[in-house]
């Protein structure tokens, strides 16, 4: 499995009504915008057979990948021969607002970009868009009152790409790597949450014996 370091690549989907996706058109040529992923939002369940395995991306996670002069692509499906722009050759602009991760894309004039985008999104025929991105497990949390892991600020090391998608798709690989992170990161937490539970419960009976 692809790794950059310690992180782990993900893969995280968001509606087409939530991403606030649409086409315009600026002179000739048509631009997508919308965004890959919003802020302080808790997620559904992200796996099949996974339930309880939610999550809430945190205002400056996509900082530090943001800064990299690293190639982000828009690709549809997540396919590199799908290629709908890119950061570094100027068809792409992407970055951090107060609502999300925002992108904009400036489509090519070609029939492959009819075909797999403008006609698919016209007839509803597409759901929402997706971004992939290599995670530093240091930087996720269990946020208990939530009930979801927080992916905190800074937690993105590199963007490889956004874009539409025809429906959420997470690969096994993906789907065992992010179990078996969330697994650690919940029993050191679980583990604190019963040493707190028992402290609370010594307390008591402390407290009702002075009393007596």
């Amino acid at each position: 499995m692809p790794k950059m370091g310690n992180s782990i690549i993900q893969t995280r989907f968001i509606s087409f009504a939530d991403s606030e996706v649409k086409i315009e058109s600026k002179g000739d040529a048509k631009i997508l915008r919308g965004y890959a992923a919003k802020f302080d939002s808790v997620s559904g369940d992200l796996f099949e057979r996974t339930s309880g395995t939610r999550e809430i991306i945190r205002r400056g996670f996509f900082r530090q990948a943001l800064g990299r002069k690293t190639p982000i692509f828009a690709l549809f499906n997540h396919d590199e021969n799908y290629i709908l722009g890119e950061r570094n050759a100027g068809t792409l602009r992407i970055d951090e607002d107060r609502t999300g991760l925002a992108f904009e894309a400036t489509l090519s004039d070609s029939q492959l970009v009819r075909d797999v985008v403008l006609t698919p999104m016209a007839r509803g025929e597409l759901t929402g868009c997706s971004f992939r991105a290599f995670v530093d497990p240091e930087f996720v949390e269990f946020d208990r009152k939530a009930d979801a892991f927080s992916l905190l600020e800074n937690g993105c090391d590199m963007i490889t790409d956004v874009g539409p998608v025809t429906y959420p798709a997470y690969d096994k690989t993906s789907v065992e790597a992010r179990s078996a992170l969330y697994e650690r990161i919940s029993k050191p937490v679980n583990e604190k949450i019963v040493r707190k539970d028992i402290e609370d419960h010594e307390f008591k009976k402390m407290k009702y014996g002075r009393q007596k």
